[in-house]
């Protein structure tokens, strides 16, 4: 079954030299690919385009309509410090 992500899911990149890395989807891109941003290496002008398979669930935030780098550094803070 193909994983569907949308935005505000909190993923985990599980291939690449990204391998272990938190990001959020901040955009769905194709049918097999969304884009990520984690608010510090990849920010919003500079997203990451990851394939769906490369990625791993771990939680859905809400995300305001007007998304800045601190509202992604904070889910993510967040997100981990819950853990």
């Amino acid at each position: 079954m193909k994983q569907v992500f949308k935005k505000g899911d909190i993923v985990a990149s599980m291939a690449g030299h990204d391998e272990g890395r938190i990001y959020i989807v901040v955009e769905y891109a194709q049918t097999d690919f969304v884009y990520l941003a984690d608010g510090r290496y990849r920010t919003l002008k500079n997203k990451k385009l990851k394939r769906n398979k490369h990625l791993k669930y771990l939680s859905t935030i809400d995300l305001p309509d007007k998304l800045k780098e601190t509202d992604i550094k904070l889910a993510i803070k967040n997100y981990i410090k819950g853990i």
